[in-house]
């Protein structure tokens, strides 16, 4: 029971129609409190933390998830959308007002689903990695690609 809670993240890879994108926005629903409840320094320490608990805990019960599944990438299976959206976010621009931090959110969300869609090299191709490292792989380099561009669009836009 714990590892399907785990792996598809409070049964969010069950919801129909493109689970990954339910995963994803499960990520930002969890990292709201986090960015509302700590300073900024601290919400960066602590999601760097979380998504290196989340990845770890992803390849773990990978080989339980495809085995379960029978599957080599399972629907259900979005830890890795939850991982690759938390890395979209890490150190963001401190947003200073709700509409600021809502764009912020938004924008990361659009940009990480764009990047786990069209899996630009190297993610395509992390993809064969084996078991669940490949699975985990291409989205957290799609996570690293929308964070770069966010970080890039952001900085110019409100700096």
């Amino acid at each position: 029971m714990l590892k399907k809670l785990c792996i598809t993240v409070f049964g969010s890879g069950y919801l129909p129609i493109a689970p990954g994108t339910w995963g994803s926005a499960v990520g930002v629903i969890l990292y709201l409190p986090i960015y509302l409840s700590f300073d900024y320094v601290y919400v960066n320490y602590l999601l760097a933390g979380l998504i290196i608990l989340v990845s770890i805990t992803g390849i773990a019960f990978g080989r339980w998830a495809i085995e379960h599944f029978k599957s080599s990438d399972p629907k259900p299976f979005v830890i890795d959308e939850l991982a690759g959206m938390w890395i979209s976010l890490l150190m963001m621009p401190a947003a200073k007002s709700c509409s600021m931090l809502s764009t912020i959110l938004f924008t990361q969300f659009i940009l990480f689903r764009l990047f786990d869609i069209i899996k630009p090299t190297p993610a395509r191709q992390s993809e064969s990695l084996p078991g669940a490292v490949g699975i985990m792989a291409d989205d957290i380099i799609a996570g690293v690609y929308a964070n770069i561009t966010g970080q890039i669009l952001f900085r110019l836009i409100f700096h």
